[in-house]
């Protein structure tokens, strides 16, 4: 089954109930973009991350890359640009540890993150097998 950028804040809240205080202000306006839409999701992600398990970085990351692999052309374009990036965004301002979590990237999520390094002209020290 397609997500659609229609369900995906429907299937972000059944998938982490706990984003739901998150999210109150901004989907309250249809209008707004689906951008701006996944701001709360960040905000809830940038306050959780840090004290996750192994097993919920596990679920977090395959969660990502079911928006990636089953996403509507929207939805995937918006789990990398504005959930992935992010992510990454928060490792290099050591918001979170983004090694820790990228170890359990699936193949769709890794292979656009390395992408998005070699863009930007970085080196990926995050991909390093220690």
């Amino acid at each position: 089954m397609t997500i659609t950028s229609d369900e995906l804040i429907k299937f972000i809240k059944e998938t982490y109930p706990d984003v739901e205080p998150y999210l109150r202000a901004y989907t309250e306006d249809d209008e707004c973009g689906l951008y701006i839409k996944l701001i709360p999701f960040y905000d809830f992600l940038k306050d959780s991350i840090p004290s996750m398990t192994e097993n919920e970085l596990k679920k977090l990351c395959g969660f990502i890359e079911k928006l990636i692999t089953d996403g509507d052309e929207e939805v995937a374009c918006a789990a990398c640009v504005g959930i992935l990036e992010s992510l990454m965004n928060l490792g290099d301002a050591g918001k979170i540890d983004f090694p820790k979590l990228a170890k359990f990237l699936g193949p769709e999520s890794r292979e656009y993150c390395l992408a998005w390094d070699a863009f930007c002209g970085c080196e990926s020290h995050w991909n390093k097998k220690g």
